[in-house]
């Protein structure tokens, strides 16, 4: 548990920087550029992570569940070192089989962007050749991701992560303003060259034969990783875009992206939160300590949730406010389809708790069967939705099969993994969170504006924590493990204050 505690935090605090940028970025383009600038930046931003999952083979996701493996060094770096680096040759084992559809994809886009460059304008061309640019450094920093996480490198991730989003936004601000969404694109570029380059560092190292060979249960759950992955990524992160652009405007297109902003916030956000639980959970599986991984996956759920459904909630309570305040009046029909994307939210972001626990449980072809299914139901509503009620539809079709979604995986993994998920744990912060919510939207409609946000949002953190003791949401065991772990994972003075602020929650209550 200490060392997910570790990893979930050095992952946080990355996090957290990169969504700043993140968030900052976007709405500098929006500002910068409109609803319509938006809309082609965040269309070209998904196209790179689509083609990445198309294109890598599943290979960062063989990286992180078995790079440890051939690792002379294994354990977690929490501390910034390189440790296991020179330790496994087995990203440079599968390189080849990440390459060659990685320049094949790389090469379709600059003949795109040619093709535009000579049919459209200029800066079309220009638009996709910096896309194919930041496709090719994408996907190599995905690579090197995996690989470093696969051995507990998180601090070098961390480390990256910080050196491009210091870069990004002053690159976005002078891009977006000489150069239109071309300019603003470059932003993205530099936000991941760091990471990028980083994958020289494990192609350094020679692969053994007897530690570092590519087995075919690899292979097979590289390929079934990459066939779920490419699925979700296409299908279920932002495939709206092409429903919207097809059936409306590239402006509508802004919008929805707009909406969705403080969705990819918690969705990002709970992917650094939860990178080192897959390769967490895989020790606990190989070691066969099954009572533990029942424990670490019911604390996770229930430490997930205790950040993310206030935030979701609150964030949708007081969306009609913050929205248009952020974004300017011009995204005001972005309102509605942002307050059903946020409020919903939680769902997608939990779905990766019990999804890293069948990975490492090398359930891959369940999971694949899961977003194959999750994949033509989500295009099938869309196509049935979306045309008539446009990106509030599509905002609704997502909260639907989200819902769903998490609901099967929690039943699976409770039936077939014997990991029962903590139901009224998660109900008791679900209603925590609701009383957040309902305290900051009542305020808002007697102190509309800026000036009811700067009280809403404090009254309604408050309501959440004095409704969470009542309610006695979190077992004073998960509390106590937390806080052990928080004294050997963090300096001495910022350990004693969270400490102090996890005791908080501490309530009288049944060991059990």
């Amino acid at each position: 548990m200490q060392s997910l505690i570790s990893a979930s935090i050095i992952n946080t605090v990355a996090g957290m920087g990169s969504l700043v940028a993140g968030l900052f970025s976007t709405i500098l383009i929006a500002r910068i550029l409109g609803a319509d600038g938006t809309g082609s930046t965040a269309f070209a931003l998904w196209l790179v992570f689509s083609a990445t999952a198309l294109a890598d083979r599943g290979t960062p996701s063989i990286l992180l569940r078995y790079m440890a493996r051939g690792s002379d060094k294994r354990g977690s770096d929490t501390r910034g070192s390189d440790a296991g680096t020179s330790g496994s040759g087995l990203l440079r084992a599968l390189y080849p089989r990440f390459l060659w559809p990685t320049v094949v994809v790389f090469a379709c886009f600059v003949i795109y962007a040619v093709w535009a460059g000579q049919t459209e304008t200029s800066d079309a061309g220009l638009l996709w050749a910096v896309t194919a640019i930041i496709f090719l450094i994408y996907a190599h920093g995905n690579l090197a991701i995996g690989a470093a996480r696969g051995l507990g490198q998180f601090s070098q991730v961390a480390r990256y992560t910080a050196i491009g989003c210091f870069l990004q936004i002053p690159a976005v601000i002078a891009g977006a303003y000489f150069f239109g969404a071309p300019g603003a694109m470059l932003g993205y570029l530099v936000r991941h060259l760091p990471q990028g380059l980083a994958v020289r560092h494990y192609l350094e190292v020679k692969p053994r034969p007897s530690q570092d060979a590519v087995t075919d249960q690899m292979r097979r759950y590289g390929r079934n990783s990459w066939i779920s992955g490419g699925l979700h990524v296409f299908v279920r992160t932002r495939i709206e875009f092409l429903f919207i652009g097809w059936f409306f405007t590239i402006t509508e297109v802004g919008y929805f992206a707009a909406g969705m902003t403080f969705n990819s916030l918690v969705i990002q956000l709970a992917m650094f939160m939860l990178a080192g639980l897959t390769p967490g959970f895989g020790r606990l599986h190989d070691t066969e300590n099954d009572a533990q991984f029942a424990l670490s996956y019911q604390r996770a759920l229930r430490w997930m949730s205790l950040f993310l459904m206030p935030a979701c909630f609150g964030g949708a309570a007081v969306m009609p406010a913050l929205l248009p305040l952020v974004f300017g009046s011009e995204f005001v029909p972005a309102v509605h389809m942002s307050i059903v994307l946020t409020l919903f939210t939680v769902a997608q972001a939990l779905a990766l708790i019990p999804m890293a626990a069948m990975q490492a449980r090398e359930r891959d072809q369940t999971m694949l069967h899961a977003a194959a299914i999750s994949a033509v139901v989500l295009i099938a509503l869309n196509l049935a939705i979306t045309p008539f009620y446009g990106g509030e539809g599509a905002a609704w079709v997502r909260a639907g099969v989200n819902i769903v979604t998490l609901a099967w995986l929690l039943w699976h993994n409770q039936k077939h993994l014997k990991l029962p998920a903590p139901l009224s744990g998660l109900a008791r912060i679900s209603l925590a969170s609701a009383l957040c919510a309902g305290a900051a939207y009542g305020l808002l409609l007697v102190v509309p504006g800026l000036a009811g946000l700067c009280i809403a949002i404090p009254a309604g953190a408050l309501v959440y924590l004095l409704a969470l003791r009542l309610l006695r949401a979190i077992p004073n065991g998960d509390i106590d493990s937390l806080t052990t772990s928080l004294r050997k994972a963090l300096p001495g003075r910022l350990a004693g204050i969270a400490v102090s602020l996890a005791r908080l929650l501490r309530t009288p209550q049944p060991a059990n």
